[in-house]
């Protein structure tokens, strides 16, 4: 239930704040006053689709625009239960101050009780607690699709509902298995001879992981042992040239018959140590780490390697994940059968229960389409309609083809306005102002299952009058007392029957156009039904009749 609104820098409105009371709650004022504003502003604060876009809801010259809504949500167990969801929690009086603001740059900020929380949020929360209708909602009367929506509501069937979703959910998960692996199969078993020998001439190599990339770096050692073998070889060669150490050793020889011992001294010593630095050449060329041989078997493991990759369009990284997958392939043919047989067990167990519960829906539906018939067409009587017959019709088709997510029955509402006629769908057989008459039906009979803290109508009675407009009068009154009802109206004899009458208008200081709303006193509420009646004129004629009306209530 909604206690109190207040909306502050909106459009037209600087400063507007109520308190609404339980019951009937009504809004009248001149065309163009600004109801729509007010039932904008409503939705904004709850996080509903306005239509007004946000960057044109704040006041121009503003900075900052606010709706702040009081509700009672003690009566509400599932919009207490959302809110502890999310550790939010009402007040001890069971109340929840919901505030949303909007800045120059459309940034909203969403509050409650004073924790922040985000527009999804919020209109989930909106949703929960308070039902929007206009004339173009009422088009879900005329949509056939949207019909078995309305007898799972007024029949309380959402939990049985819930189950069938829920079962052919398995089922359609179960058999997009099954034709997934059937598909699978198919593929793998076209490719299994294929796959089978890549399979043993890759394992036949027995290759192992980063094989190729250990042995490149391998034969990049060995390569530069060879060049390191070759350079020491060319330099010993140069260094055993055969002419050199005879020249010398001829040298000393000559020497030997004169008393140069200084010099056959040193040239012994070069010889000395020319036969060590031959003797480490030796040494250093033995030790060198090359082996011409390995290098072949290096090379041809290398081309192997790559070769194999090469024929099967992969790089020789992947060859692991390939066989691995070609090995999996291959197991898959002998073990894919068994899980498909698998897979039609599951099938069978799945599609057994979908049958028990939409089975038991469908029972469900078929006692009370007979309710809601007879429901429905004595709330057409009380609106007007006389000569009224309205009928839920349900078709049933159990074949397994016909299965869907709500069952395997087909509703649609038909009716009939007068006698002589057939009954046939609601929107060939009622006009824009009796499809309105027809959802307050719906609402009525809902209401009786269903409590709802606030049901906000939008000109519900727009395009009706006379006996049509007190029978309406009189339904909304009956709706009131289940649920709080917000309405703008420009019917009088709806206006009369209010608990809590508001009125909306224009208020003009200098150059500055404000929307203003007040609650009326049963002296204004009796001048503004007397406005309604019989336009600006005030007369004692329409002040009487006003009073009149007032009377019936």
């Amino acid at each position: 239930m909604l206690l109190s609104l207040i909306i502050k820098n909106i459009l037209l409105i600087k400063h507007v704040e109520v308190q609404l009371s339980d019951g009937l709650c009504v809004i009248s004022g001149e065309t163009g006053a600004g109801k729509s504003i007010l039932l904008n502003s409503l939705l904004f604060c709850l996080g509903q689709k306005t239509k007004i876009q946000k960057t044109s809801l704040l006041r121009p010259g503003e900075d900052v625009g606010e709706v702040c809504c009081v509700f009672d949500v003690s009566k509400s167990p599932s919009a207490q239960q959302f809110l502890a969801q999310n550790e939010i929690f009402p007040t001890e009086e069971g109340t929840i101050i919901i505030r949303r603001l909007i800045n120059t740059e459309a940034k909203v900020k969403n509050i409650i009780n004073g924790s922040l929380c985000t527009s999804a949020f919020l209109g989930e929360l909106g949703g929960i607690i308070f039902e929007f209708h206009t004339q173009s909602q009422q088009s879900k009367l005329v949509n056939e699709a949207l019909h078995d929506s309305f007898l799972i509501e007024y029949a309380a069937l959402s939990g049985q509902l819930k189950k069938v979703n829920v079962a052919y959910q398995n089922l359609c998960q179960t058999m997009a298995k099954i034709e997934k692996q059937t598909k699978q199969m198919e593929d793998f078993k076209r490719d299994y001879d294929y796959n089978l020998q890549a399979l043993k001439e890759i394992e036949s190599l027995e290759i192992a992981p980063k094989e190729e990339l250990l042995l490149t770096e391998k034969r990049t050692k060995i390569k530069q042992g060879e060049r390191e073998f070759d350079a020491l070889s060319e330099s010993a060669k140069k260094l055993n040239n055969n002419t050199f150490r005879p020249l010398i050793a001829g040298a000393v020889r000559g020497l030997s018959i004169t008393n140069r011992e200084n010099l056959k001294q040193k040239l012994d010593e070069f010889l000395s140590l020319y036969d060590d630095i031959d003797f480490l050449f030796q040494k250093e060329l033995d030790a060198t780490n090359f082996n011409e041989r390995e290098l072949e078997q290096i090379d041809d493991r290398i081309h192997t390697i790559r070769d194999i990759a090469r024929k099967h369009r992969i790089s020789t990284a992947e060859i692991e994940d390939f066989t691995e997958s070609l090995r999996q392939k291959v197991q898959a043919v002998s073990e894919g059968d068994k899980l498909i047989k698998q897979y039609k067990a599951q099938y069978k167990e799945h599609a057994e229960e979908y049958f028990a519960f939409a089975k038991t829906l469908s029972n469900e539906r078929i006692k009370f389409t007979q309710i809601l018939s007879a429901e429905i067409t004595k709330q057409l009587t009380d609106l007007g309609f006389i000569e009224a017959d309205f009928i839920v019709d349900i078709k049933t088709d159990e074949a397994e083809q016909n299965w869907t997510a709500n069952g395997f029955d087909k509703i649609k509402f038909l009716a009939k306005t007068n006698k002589g006629m057939s009954h046939d769908s609601i929107s060939k057989i009622a006009s824009g102002g009796e499809i309105s008459r027809f959802m307050l039906a719906f609402k009525t009979a809902l209401s009786k299952t269903k409590q709802s803290g606030l049901i906000v109508f939008d000109e519900i009675d727009q395009g009706i009058g006379g006996q049509t407009a007190l029978a309406l009068a009189d339904k909304l009154k009956e709706l009131s007392e289940k649920s709080q009802i917000l309405l703008i109206t420009h019917q009088a004899t709806i206006a009369a029957q209010s608990n809590l009458h508001l009125k909306i208008y224009k208020h003009n200081e200098g150059e500055i156009t404000t929307t203003q709303l007040k609650v009326l006193t049963t002296a204004e509420k009796v001048r503004e039904i007397a406005r309604m009646l019989f336009g600006e004129e005030t007369s004692a004629e329409a002040i009487k009749s006003a009073q009149k009306l007032l009377k019936i209530v």
